[in-house]
């Protein structure tokens, strides 16, 4: 067995350097983590690396500046170049360079991984064709996704075209937010731990403040806490892996997150029965928090028209499977929708009173990503009235 490869990271964002660092540690890999392109530099100069992966926007010198430093000791070396923001002259100074490929922040995870073994394995087979970069108007870069043979996908159904670009308006907010998503909350740790640090000097300084202050202080650190999981989530459902995952962990992540819908968190009282020293499963993180996210949405949805709504949330094991139980106190489902309720675009896409677009993908995507993971879903009216959407999942081996 040869020796193992060395990928050095060059990341100044705490989740995406935690990201990339599992998602590159294998046992034919060492990893190295660093925050400053100086930093990149004297790691390097210490001991060789087979690949560099750099965001382009670093604190004090940039990517591009660190890596033309690199190739003046090792010509060939392969790197790969991340940014935030795809700044265009900056993607095609990394080009020219010999950038093997440039990712947007949030990347392909499964694509990262694939490049950076051939980069450091010398694969020879077909070259990546999802990311080729090549300017545009000669002053920004573009990525081409269609290889050469490759047939282009037309919608010649007008009513199917339609439906599309519905659901893109609808999707194109979410998938913006999700780009930014990290570096919104990393943005917001500083402040916070900065504000947490003064109101504590304050309190020294001032003792008969003490109780205001510490009232300050619990809602500060309340906001950290959900910060941290908005974070957690961002960083896990961005891996296109398996993970070890604490069920009950996630329920209580979806709840916290689901909470900026100002309905969910003043009108409906949402109670969760999460059993103790429940079992872990392994899985696909963003397989299982989006289809639960989906399941309470729709339970959401189902009590809009109510200032007294209930969630209740059950989760339990018989030793094979792990079970969630998501019950409402809505309409619950018609005959026709527990018929079709897993149809793609079942509802139809309408707007709702608020001109809010009604997708009628979520119970569809639950289900399609629960299979993936061995699970199964199943709905049911509960007796009392409302709904029950039950989930089924293997436990991990």
């Amino acid at each position: 067995m040869g020796a193992k490869k060395k990928v050095l990271i060059v990341e100044d964002d705490r989740i995406v350097r935690n990201s990339l660092e599992r998602l590159l540690s294998n046992d034919d890999c060492t990893i190295d983590v660093v925050e400053t392109a100086e930093e990149g530099i004297e790691r390097f100069s210490n001991a060789h690396h087979d690949l560099v992966v750099t965001d382009l926007r670093l604190p004090g010198m940039d990517g591009i500046d660190m890596v033309s430093r690199l190739k003046q000791q090792d010509n060939a070396l392969p790197f790969i170049v991340l940014s935030a923001y795809g700044e265009g002259d900056d993607v095609l100074r990394a080009m020219k360079l010999g950038a093997i490929s440039y990712f947007k922040k949030t990347f392909d995870a499964l694509e990262v991984l694939n490049l950076t073994k051939q980069a450091i394995f010398n694969q020879n087979g077909d070259k990546p064709q999802s990311r080729k970069l090549t300017p545009a108007n000669g002053t920004e870069a573009e990525i081409a996704m269609t290889s050469p043979g490759d047939k282009k996908t037309t919608l010649d159904d007008p009513n199917l075209s339609e439906k599309f670009n519905k659901l893109y308006r609808l999707l194109a907010p979410i998938i913006s937010l999700g780009r930014q998503g990290s570096g919104i909350t990393h943005n917001l740790n500083g402040p916070i731990t900065g504000m947490m640090g003064h109101l504590e000097l304050m309190k020294m300084k001032n003792p008969e403040m003490r109780e205001p202050v510490d009232l300050i202080l619990s809602l500060t650190k309340k906001l950290r806490d959900q910060i941290a999981e908005i974070q957690t989530k961002f960083e896990y459902e961005n891996l296109d892996e398996d993970q070890v995952i604490d069920i009950n962990q996630v329920i209580r992540a979806e709840i916290s997150y689901l909470e900026t819908d100002l309905f969910f968190k003043h009108y409906i009282e949402c109670k969760p029965n999460l059993a103790a020293s429940l079992p872990n499963i392994k899985a696909r993180y963003a397989n299982i928090a989006l289809s639960i996210e989906e399941i309470l949405i729709n339970a959401i949805d189902a009590q809009r028209g109510k200032k007294d709504g209930k969630i209740y949330i059950t989760t339990s094991t018989d030793g094979h499977q792990l079970k969630i139980q998501i019950e409402d106190e809505g309409a619950g489902f018609s005959e026709e929708a527990l018929e079709r309720a897993f149809e793609p675009f079942w509802p139809e896409l309408n707007k709702d009173e608020e001109a809010r677009i009604r997708a009628g993908l979520g119970l569809f995507m639950a289900r399609q990503w629960l299979t993936e993971q061995g699970g199964e879903i199943t709905l049911t009216n509960r007796e009392a009235g409302g709904a029950c959407v039950s989930i089924a999942l293997p436990l991990s081996n």
